[in-house]
């Protein structure tokens, strides 16, 4: 398989997000793309600490990957962390892309939430994982959010609805996609 382009892959504050590498590979490579995983792990600081929240700003999270992304001399990037992350008007978020930056950042915080609910397994963390990392992938290469529940890239605003996604792109995204090469 010959990829075509290489995403980077930054940890953010600390290496924990990396313990899910095989999935996010798996997510970048789903699109023909090549991971490139750096080990410089990206500070936060606690410019990026919303203290009232318990949360770091994913805005401000992405200003320092594309920071160092830029110093780096990179393509589109993406940041891996497991702190949990938000957005003004979002209580939390999964993921976020800048694609005028082409940087995104992927929070597994709450992606490895266990619950009697909807917790059948290691596997759904991994399936997770790997779904929401392929949505900011796509978000990077110029897919838009899709109203199909079951897609890639459908917007999910909670776990049931990242688990109700299929690890796939719907027929809609695929042709958008073959568009945007």
């Amino acid at each position: 398989m010959s990829f075509r382009e290489k995403i980077t892959v930054y940890p953010v504050y600390n290496m924990d997000g990396y313990k899910f590498m095989s999935q996010i590979e798996a997510a970048i490579k789903f699109y023909d793309r090549e991971p490139d995983v750096s080990v410089n792990v990206i500070p936060l600081s606690s410019k990026e600490y919303d203290g009232l929240r318990r949360q770091f700003k994913a805005d401000l999270i992405i200003e320092k990957i594309a920071a160092v992304r830029d110093s780096d001399r990179k393509g589109k990037t993406l940041g891996v962390t497991a702190i949990d992350i938000s957005m003004p008007n979002m209580n939390f978020v999964f993921g976020v892309t800048n694609t005028v930056k082409k940087v995104a950042v992927l929070s597994t915080a709450r992606l490895t939430v266990i619950s009697r609910e909807l917790f059948t397994g290691t596997r759904t963390v991994e399936e997770r994982i790997f779904k929401e990392s392929a949505h900011e992938v796509g978000h990077l290469l110029g897919l838009t959010h899709c109203p199909e529940s079951t897609c890639i890239m459908s917007f999910a605003n909670t776990i049931k609805q990242v688990d109700d996604k299929l690890p796939i792109l719907c027929n809609n995204c695929r042709e958008k996609l073959k568009g945007l090469r």
